[in-house]
């Protein structure tokens, strides 16, 4: 007799059908779901479908296995207009075909609505990792390779599981702009041939808002030839640019806020002996189509020369462009000094003209090194007699580029190494930037496959621990002939090259790009955080002339990432220092206002012999303030500070505010080492 399955969730256990005749009846609790299994008698077999919640921050392998205890509901918490993710997993004893699922709206008790067409349910796929990346850690990857390891996030509405396999489904939440805060209940219903399944989720809105305008400059290069040969198209012709423009309108809803333009989009033409003339018909087709999505805070325009010899070489060299004679119409190749030098001022006036000069940045070759730095610096001041109003980028591997660059972006292994050398740069006007490619690798974050997820998101908190106000990356796509059966690209490590994939007819997420987009809103977060305490120090006035508004922002972010090598690998931790981010957004402009910091900021430990902090308060003249209890004075402009002698231990200092009839208190820690 083959054996039937049937799925009731608790909500409507409140009376159950006897069996079929000739049929046994089983019962397993998973999560808050209760799911009724039917065993044919005599066969000895049960089949079992088990469905569990685990954090989106984890890499589901293909072997996982439920846990004895867990989450019993997809938790998800968030502020408006940001994207929130959450995760469960479904695995079989036996085969599970036609797996699908879905979720409709999420309601709150006051009537809040967050629309079906604001949430989604997509299957994480699989791709294949021959090897793991290089000189890491056992406990630093997500499993040995080879292998299979998740990451796509599929098309497909359902899929089939074989037996004993984990599938896990990945649940997408938009939190509209004009979302009322609250929470919000729902379910996702996962469904098979023969059962089914819902899983309850709670989101909880936050009064915050994700400003839509990026604090963070954002890149990942992309080709638009790896884009043309995937879906048969000729590149920048008219079947082109629909295609393109939904790759830029996916990277602008992962916050990518740059898209570099090649300048061989700009047609050189040869009017005669030593004069051009020049197209920028399709160079401005791109960028404004990269405007159009919100894509262009920066215009990056991409090398114009390399490296003579290889990377190790000496000499820098500027690239040949293609001309076209006017009298003949041939192209012909020409030295890049030559035509350069005339189009570096016409691009200079051209980008004056259109109204984006002050938002070019310029490469002029990638990854120049002390192997190469004098010519590099020769050719950069070359550049910028032609045009000066241009400033110069690159991704380096050096710290000697003097004046020469203005937006300097070290690897991050190399800022961590050489962090010295770069925040002089820094001190002389230079921008600081970090870039991330096939290194650094063993303890360090990155984006590849076989990384932890947080060691993808951890990477825009180090954009805030150090004040490095961009990210770039190479590899937004650049493909393999099959991406899906092998995420490994000449050699690099496993999802170097590409983090989206090509979908039927356009971008197909990844779980890393989803992740990037939430450490991404982290800095947003960290922002906020600034803003909120920069308008109630404004509002406080002189009792709080000495109060830093990062410091508070600084703090909790070095509760993440003391150091680059030192962020937190635990996901539950990330997420508990993000809800305190959440809750002192919203604390601060609560009644009465008032702001508390302590010397030395909390996370610098205080050595014993003896330990003295000192904690700060400004308020509304007339609020009446408590120090652990303790009643203290604010002078006539609402100010007061007060030295606390501590023994080795962790001491949180709670600060008591009441004016009005309101009341709020805020809890600051100091740790005194022995």
């Amino acid at each position: 007799m083959a054996l039937s399955l049937h799925v009731l969730c608790l909500a409507a256990l409140t009376g159950l059908t006897a069996a079929s005749p000739g049929m046994s009846l089983h019962t397993q609790v998973v999560g808050t779901v209760k799911v009724i299994l039917m065993q044919a008698e005599g066969e000895g077999q049960t089949a079992q479908v088990r469905v569990w919640v685990v954090d989106a921050m984890d890499n589901v392998l293909r072997s996982a296995t439920p846990p004895a205890e867990g989450p019993k509901e997809i938790v998800l918490e968030g502020g408006r207009g940001e994207w929130e993710s959450g995760q469960l997993v479904v695995r079989g004893s036996m085969a599970i075909r036609g797996l699908r699922a879905a979720i409709g709206e999420l309601t709150s008790e006051d009537g809040g609505r967050i629309a079906a067409e604001e949430l989604r349910c997509r299957f994480v796929g699989y791709v294949g990792v021959e090897k793991n990346t290089a000189d890491t850690p056992a406990e630093e990857l997500v499993g040995p390779a080879p292998g299979e390891f998740p990451d796509p996030l599929l098309e497909d509405e359902s899929v089939d599981v074989p037996a004993e396999t984990a599938q896990p489904v990945w649940l997408t939440v938009h939190l509209p702009e004009n979302t009322p805060p609250g929470e919000y209940r729902g379910e996702v219903e996962v469904s098979w041939e023969g059962g089914g399944q819902s899983v309850p989720v709670r989101l909880t809105v936050w009064p915050l808002t994700v400003p839509e305008e990026r604090h963070l400059y954002f890149t990942n290069w992309v080709s638009a030839g790896h884009i043309a040969k995937r879906y048969g198209v000729e590149a920048y012709s008219e079947e082109f640019w629909p295609i393109f423009e939904k790759f830029v309108a996916n990277a602008a809803a992962h916050r990518q806020n740059i898209m570099w333009v090649t300048p061989s989009l700009i047609t050189v033409w040869r009017e005669g002996e030593d004069q051009y003339s020049y197209d920028f018909s399709l160079f401005d087709r791109w960028i404004e189509t990269c405007e159009k999505q919100g894509v262009a805070d920066l215009i990056e325009i991409s090398q114009i020369g390399g490296f003579k010899d290889g990377w190790g070489g000496r000499e820098i060299v500027l690239h040949n462009f293609g001309v076209k004679d006017r009298a003949s119409g041939k192209v012909e190749s020409r030295p890049g000094e030559e035509v350069l030098a005339h189009l570096l001022p016409a691009l200079q006036e051209h980008l004056r003209e259109k109204g984006w000069l002050r938002r070019t940045v310029l490469h002029i070759a990638d990854e120049p090194s002390i192997n190469n730095v004098k010519s590099w610096r020769e050719k950069a001041d070359w550049v910028r007699s032609k045009a000066p109003e241009i400033r110069l980028i690159d991704a380096i591997e050096g710290p000697d580029f003097g004046d020469s660059l203005d937006v300097w972006v070290p690897k991050l292994s190399h800022f961590h190494n050489w962090q010295d050398a770069y925040e002089r740069a820094r001190e002389r006007g230079a921008e600081l930037w970090f870039y991330t490619c096939c290194h650094p690798m063993g303890r360090y974050p990155n984006r590849f496959v076989d990384y932890p997820l947080i060691k993808t998101r951890i990477l825009h908190w180090l954009n805030w621990r150090y004040k490095l106000t961009g990210y770039l990356h190479w590899g937004l796509l650049f493909w393999t002939d099959d991406p899906f059966k092998s995420v490994i690209s000449g050699g690099l490590p496993p999802g170097d090259a590409w983090i989206v994939y090509p979908g039927r007819d356009g971008p197909m997420d990844s779980i890393r790009w989803e992740t990037l987009r939430d450490g991404i809103e982290d800095f947003e977060y960290l922002g906020l955080l600034r803003e909120t305490a920069e308008r109630v120090k404004a509002t406080l006035g002189p009792a709080a002339a000495d109060f830093d508004p990062a410091q508070r922002a600084d703090e909790l972010c070095y509760q993440a990432a003391p150091g680059i090598l030192e962020y937190v690998r635990d996901p539950a931790k990330l997420r508990e220092i993000r809800r305190s981010i959440a809750r002192e957004i919203a604390s601060l402009e609560e009644l009465p206002l008032a702001l508390v910091w302590t010397e030395p900021p909390s996370g610098k430990a205080l050595a014993a012999g003896p330990a003295v902090a000192v904690i700060y308060v400004a308020a509304e003249p007339g609020t009446e303030v408590k120090i652990n209890g303790r009643e203290v004075e604010l002078d006539a402009t609402g100010f007061c500070g007060q030295n606390l002698f501590l023994r080795p231990g962790v001491h949180p200092i709670e600060v008591t505010v009441s004016r009005e009839g309101n009341t709020k208190t805020v809890v600051r820690t100091v740790t005194v080492i022995q």
